[in-house]
């Protein structure tokens, strides 16, 4: 048969969806259903200003070329309280310390700090 095993993939031109050209792939074509582009923006909220510092202004101009082509824009956001009673992975990972001198990523709430920074809106 003109199946060959190499690297980790399985290599038959009748079987697409085993990944003939690369190691994971998927049954259909790029070209078999129409593609539509969107805009993720995660966590540029205030409270996070001082961890965006270095993104804004390339993601103000990104936000700007999709609103001009009447492109989706997905916001995604969230905060935290100190003693909101929620315990997460997240906790684990930073633990308590920087609450204080907000440098914990978790815990820098601040008066409309769940807004959305004003340069994106």
């Amino acid at each position: 048969t003109s199946t060959t095993i190499n690297a980790g993939r399985i290599q038959d031109k009748s079987m697409k969806n085993l990944g003939y050209y690369s190691k994971f792939s998927g049954y259909y074509e790029l070209d078999d259903y129409p593609r539509k582009i969107a805009l993720l923006i995660d966590d540029l909220q205030e409270e996070y200003r001082p961890f965006t510092l270095n993104i804004l202004q390339p993601l103000v101009k990104s936000v700007s070329a999709f609103r001009s082509a009447h492109l989706p824009i997905f916001w995604s956001f969230w905060n935290r309280t100190y003693g909101d009673g929620r315990y997460n992975a997240m906790d684990r990972f930073y633990g308590p310390d920087g609450v204080d001198s907000k440098v914990n990523a978790l815990f820098i709430w601040q008066e409309n700090g769940k807004n959305i920074q004003p340069e994106l809106e």
